[in-house]
């Protein structure tokens, strides 16, 4: 049997992240939840067989003080700032940024040739994205 895939969830929120985290452990997926992009840059400072297959993060997310918030656009695109950071030591990490509608034509249309970008409809926040759910199976199967 395989080793399981391992997943780095970023989301400020750990209460609405909690149902899409759920699923993908009930898939077969470890993850690792980091509610700021500090968090996520402290699991992929490791060795490259340590660090987790896949990065899912919110567009918007706490910054930490290795992304601060003059960088961020004021922490709006924290989870944008993250991604750009880790392509540059890791270029082949499978990346999903996922943001509500409102965020979709403002922000992430300049990031689709180099993130899977998922768009929440935001109809009920913090459930499992289809989408979502379906690309990181895609990404690591």
């Amino acid at each position: 049997m395989s080793a399981k895939k391992v997943i780095a969830f970023a989301n400020s929120d750990r209460f609405c992240s909690s149902i899409r985290i759920r699923k993908l452990e009930e898939l077969g997926f470890e993850v690792k939840f980091c509610r700021n992009a500090a968090e996520v840059l402290q699991l992929f400072d490791k060795p490259a067989g340590e660090i987790p297959d896949m990065l899912m993060t919110d567009s918007f997310l706490a910054h930490g003080p290795e992304l601060p918030l003059g960088a961020t656009n004021g922490g709006i695109d924290t989870g944008l700032a993250l991604c750009g950071k880790l392509r540059v030591a890791h270029r082949e990490l499978p990346i999903i940024v996922y943001a509500c509608v409102g965020r979709t034509l403002e922000v992430l249309g300049g990031v689709k040739d180099r993130y899977l970008v998922v768009i929440d409809d935001g109809a009920s926040y913090g459930n499992p994205t289809k989408e979502i759910i379906e690309a990181a199976q895609k990404m690591l199967a």
